[in-house]
């Protein structure tokens, strides 16, 4: 399955012996003159050599977590709606219940065709992937020895298997055997006092630390929920979410607008803690809105790389014009509007 193709390690192997015998080939060239220019390649070499020794040391130490771990847990994050066009795989790997250690890595999909919907969702855009290895590389590099032959869990694995066989079958890849495990279908089995039964709700509910659809928080999070599962859910605390005690007296008569998928919270249930505290929630900018929410993954793409969408144009627009408007991030609005404790750090 993974023949004919050099891993990372082998790429600077093979340029730090290159690097060396050009060394040695210009020292006799020279006559054996140690100059400043040999002195330099000397250097290269040896650092070289030292990126090899560090590749040859993690590779090792992911081989090892690889052979322990019992069950993996997967997540993508694509461009688009095709299934082939993963830009990040995350995977968590999971030993005697525990997550043991995680990995992740951008991809670069065959076309940097990313929907401005997508980009809201997990922040990553044609900048963060256009110089990122392709998938057949990070395939052949860790992600097809750390999932072949192991049990994959995934939130809705219909997805995540879709876009892993797409990818697979779209680079001429053979399907390895894998054994898949859905803790999306395993939460509505087992819970039945949540609104919904997405990644993120869950993990509210457990107080799992998540940054939604970022693919390695998503990968441990779906770990820990295989895992809790597996124990009968003993030992993992349900944590309602508040406001912040002081913050409440001023929602009174605050119109609030929220934009971008939320993070760190559930949406309905802060909507309706606001409107409890005498606040007003809109769907749409106004001339009475007060505070607009910006969800963490949108903001963040905005503040990198410029990236909006018509809802945030708006609200920036209308916010230059009235100082009066306030635009907010997720982080900064939980930071200052809800309690602590019920919010993941």
């Amino acid at each position: 399955m993974f023949h004919n193709v050099k891993t990372e390690e082998q790429v600077l192997e093979d340029f730090a012996a290159k690097t060396t015998k050009a060394f040695f080939k210009g020292i006799k060239k020279l006559g054996g003159f140690v100059g400043k220019t040999v002195h330099t390649t000397s250097q290269a070499a040896g650092k070289q050599i030292a990126i090899v020794q560090q590749a040859r040391k993690n590779q090792k130490a992911l081989s090892d977590v690889i052979k322990k771990a019992d069950f993996v847990a997967i997540d993508f994050e694509t461009a688009n709606h095709e299934r082939t066009s993963a830009c990040q795989v995350g995977v968590a790997f999971v030993s005697n219940n525990n997550v043991i250690a995680a990995k992740a890595s951008y991809l670069r999909p065959p076309t940097l065709d990313f929907e401005p919907r997508f980009i809201a969702l997990h922040g990553i855009t044609p900048l963060d992937v256009q110089e990122a290895p392709t998938f057949s590389d990070v395939w052949n590099n860790w992600l097809g020895l750390a999932v072949s032959g192991k049990t994959v869990y995934a939130h809705n694995v219909s997805f995540d298997a879709g876009v892993l066989e797409a990818c697979l079958d779209h680079n001429n890849i053979p399907l390895p055997t894998v054994r898949y495990q859905c803790t999306l279908a395993e939460a509505r089995d087992r819970i039945s006092d949540v609104d919904n039964y997405k990644l993120s709700t869950l993990a509210k509910y457990f107080n799992f630390d998540l940054t939604h659809h970022d693919a390695k928080s998503d990968a441990i999070a779906c770990a820990r929920l295989a895992c809790a599962f597996k124990t009968g859910l003993q030992g993992f605390p349900v944590q309602p979410i508040k406001l912040a005690p002081n913050m409440a007296p001023l929602c009174q008569n605050t119109t609030f607008v929220f934009t971008g998928e939320n993070h760190l919270f559930e949406r309905n249930k802060v909507e309706d803690l606001l409107i409890q505290a005498g606040a007003f929630v809109r769907k749409t900018v106004t001339g009475k809105t007060d505070v607009v929410v910006i969800g963490q993954k949108l903001w963040m793409a905005y503040k990198r790389t410029g990236f909006s969408t018509d809802k945030l144009n708006k609200a920036l627009d209308k916010a230059s014009n009235d100082a009066s408007i306030k635009i907010v991030s997720e982080d900064e609005f939980s930071k200052a509007f809800l309690d602590d404790s019920s919010v993941p750090v």
